[in-house]
């Protein structure tokens, strides 16, 4: 069970734009430190253009470039430092309630009879600084991850009303990790058996515990939530408390992770090679 700090950065209104917008650009373009690569990238190209002699149009002058590049940098400064004196946040649908519906899981699972199969509830820390502490897991156990055919479900923030499921992971950098079309295939199946007609496969510009098993070749589930336009109210603010949470919704979410694990057991397919 891991929580952010909070700070401006999380304003309501810019992370609802900041979602709606870059959840659904292409490729690097959805990274988080893309506008901060984009500068970066555009300094060493002007140092290479006054390395060449290559003169700038009178139109863009680089003076008025480099005012622009200070000024970002100033801005970013100021963010990010506000950012990390703010306070840490209850973290009650980030991510309590995936501890919540885990927790819920494992109980379940010790109620049926699972000859073949074993579930291991991780409740790793450190995801809000970089999923540092399922990496870890994940570079402990690479030796039976390799020989035990393994498949991850991930439940991340399931306290709002509309359930989904991740069909990419998009890394800092910029790089599309894609969850299994077969998995998703399953997550379609149980969503229409269900009848959860708004469950769908749900883009975002960042990633999640999940992108430390897929860079590993380890096939997955992650199950999200949001409000309508992939928005997530009380995002890393101190209003993520207990009494904002749709308690209904996390109860749905929990029936559906338990149809999953039931159907990745019967249908073998946590059997099956990680190609």
């Amino acid at each position: 069970y891991d929580t952010q700090r909070t700070g401006w950065i999380w304003n309501t209104n810019r992370i609802k734009n900041f979602t709606s917008t870059f959840g659904r650009a292409p490729g690097p373009l959805k990274a988080p430190l893309f506008l901060v690569t984009l500068v970066l990238v555009s300094q060493v190209a002007i140092g290479a253009m006054n390395l060449l002699g290559i003169q700038s149009s009178e139109a863009v002058r680089p003076g008025i470039i480099l005012s622009v590049f200070f000024l970002f940098y100033v801005f970013t400064i100021i963010l990010v430092g506000q950012w990390s004196a703010g306070q840490f946040v209850p973290g009650a649908n980030d991510n309590a309630s995936g501890v919540a519906c885990a927790v819920e899981l494992a109980t379940r699972w010790q109620s049926v009879s699972h000859e073949e199969t074993e579930i291991v509830i991780l409740l790793s820390g450190c995801e809000e600084s970089g999923s540092v502490g399922i990496s870890m897991w994940a570079r402990g156990h690479a030796k039976e991850l390799s020989e035990i055919p393994t498949v991850f479900l991930n439940l991340d923030t399931l306290g709002c009303r509309y359930l989904h499921f991740l069909k990419h992971e998009c890394a800092m950098n910029g790089a599309i990790f894609n969850y299994p079309s077969q998995l998703l295939d399953l997550c379609h199946d149980v969503a229409k058996e269900m009848s959860l007609k708004f469950t769908q496969p749900q883009p975002i510009p960042t990633q999640t515990d999940g992108l430390a098993f897929l860079v590993r070749g380890i096939p997955g589930i992650t199950l999200i939530s949001s409000e309508s336009g992939s928005f997530v109210p009380n995002y890393h603010l101190m209003s993520d408390r207990s009494e904002s949470l749709d308690f209904a919704s996390i109860n749905r979410a929990t029936d559906f992770a338990w149809m999953i694990l039931l159907e990745l057991e019967g249908k073998g397919l946590v059997g099956h090679s990680k190609s």
